[in-house]
C-alpha cells in the first residue's frame, strides 16, 4: 500500500472487469489510493468477518459515509445543482426506490452511482444469500450524483423548465447507476425507449 494509507479499502462485485471500471473508484484513483477488488462473494464474507488485517481496518469503498484520507471530504461549494434544487426533485420523483439522493464526493467523471447505506450488505451478497434459499430484506440504496458531470448539469438546466419530467430523468439515472454496477436494468426495453425519448429532446 502507498505510504500513509492506514486502511484497506475494498470493493465487492460480481466480476473483476466491472469492479475495475466502477465509478466508485474514481476518487481513489485521483488520490492514488489502492483498493482491494473482491470478485467472489466468499471473499466479502471473509472480509466482513475478519474486519481487519494486521493493524489495518477493512473499509468498503461503496460505503455512503466514506471518508478518504488527505483531508477527508473536500469542502463542498454551492453548485448549480443545489441552487435549482435538483437533488430534492430527483428524490421526490424516485420516492421509495431509493433511501436518499446526494451530491457525490467520490465521483470525478461519471454522472451517478449507487452507494451502500450503513451496514447494508452488497447486492452480490444478497444474490448469494437468495441463491441459498435465505430471505433477504429489500435494500434501499443511496444514489449519488456528480455536480461537475455534463449530463447532471444538463438535467439541472432542464429542471428549470416548466415541462421538466423529473420521473424520466431520475429513471435514466437509476438505469445508468445499475449498469455501472454490472446489474441489468429492471426493464431493458423500457429503458431503451426512455433513452431514445430523452435524446430526442
Amino acid at each position: 500500500m502507498p505510504a500513509g494509507q492506514d486502511k484497506i479499502y475494498y470493493l465487492a462485485g460480481s466480476s473483476l472487469k466491472d469492479l475495475k471500471n466502477s465509478p466508485k473508484l474514481e476518487a481513489f484513483r485521483k488520490k492514488g489510493i489502492k483498493v482491494l477488488l473482491l470478485g467472489d462473494p466468499v471473499d466479502e464474507i471473509w472480509v466482513n468477518h475478519a474486519r481487519k488485517f494486521d493493524k489495518y481496518d477493512f473499509i468498503s469503498a461503496a460505503a455512503e459515509d466514506l471518508m478518504l484520507p488527505e483531508g477527508g471530504k473536500e469542502e463542498k461549494k454551492d453548485s448549480e445543482i443545489e441552487k435549482v434544487g435538483l437533488v430534492k426533485k430527483l428524490k421526490e420523483a424516485l420516492g421509495s426506490l431509493v433511501e436518499d439522493v446526494k451530491v457525490s464526493d467520490r465521483l470525478v467523471d461519471s454522472p451517478v452511482c449507487f452507494v451502500q447505506k450503513g451496514e447494508e450488505i452488497s447486492p452480490q451478497m444478497r444474490n448469494l444469500f437468495r441463491s441459498m434459499g435465505q430471505e433477504v430484506p429489500e435494500e434501499k440504496r443511496v444514489m449519488e450524483i456528480n455536480p461537475d458531470n455534463a449530463l447532471i448539469k444538463k438535467i439541472a438546466d432542464e429542471s428549470e423548465k416548466p415541462d421538466f419530467n423529473a420521473e424520466d430523468w431520475s429513471n435514466l439515472l437509476m438505469g445508468l447507476a445499475s449498469i455501472a454496477d454490472g446489474e441489468p436494468v429492471a426493464d431493458g426495453q423500457k429503458f431503451t425507449n426512455l433513452v431514445s425519448k430523452l435524446l430526442e429532446r
